[in-house]
């Protein structure tokens, strides 16, 4: 049997918790093998709570914190 591709989930946020939160948790109901793919947030210097909110509650998400918003 082939093994399913690896795949990057990329979610660029800036000051958007609420949509983060139900996207991440859209996430971790996939079907898709949770071995074959990674999650990873950017974090464009949200004021709003969005990086402590991966950190604290998303320990298997690579968050990337901006300094400032990149768009």
């Amino acid at each position: 049997m082939i093994s399913p591709p690896q795949v990057s989930v990329i979610i660029a946020t800036h000051n958007r918790a609420d949509y983060l939160k139900r996207c991440l948790i859209s996430l971790s109901k996939l079907s898709y093998p949770p071995t074959h793919y990674e999650v990873i947030v950017v974090d464009n210097a949200s004021t709003d709570g969005s990086g402590d909110l991966v950190s604290d509650r998303y320990p298997c998400v690579r968050l990337i914190a901006l300094d400032r918003n990149y768009g």
